[in-house]
């Protein structure tokens, strides 16, 4: 849904826990990138604009969206 929502590349790493360790840190790191990605008429992987996510909270206002910082908590509640 990251990649849909942003036109990013993401990727996702799950962790057990480790051994000897507490059993119920199951984690996960989710990376996306800075820019928005395309594929060229080549098929190569582009980078182009920053994503929504990495504008400043000064052109997100701008544009008519919320903070960047409310966008993290809802991605949060999403994930959770």
């Amino acid at each position: 849904s990251l990649v849909d929502r942003y036109g990013v590349v993401a990727d996702l790493a799950i962790h057990a826990p480790s051994k000897g360790g507490d059993d119920k840190n199951h984690h996960a790191h989710i990376l996306l990138t800075t820019r928005k990605a395309e594929l060229d008429p080549e098929q190569d992987l582009v980078l182009k604009d920053k994503a929504d996510i990495e504008l400043s909270n000064t052109k997100r206002k701008t544009l008519g969206m919320g903070t960047s910082q409310e966008e993290i908590k809802q991605i949060r509640a999403t994930w959770a």
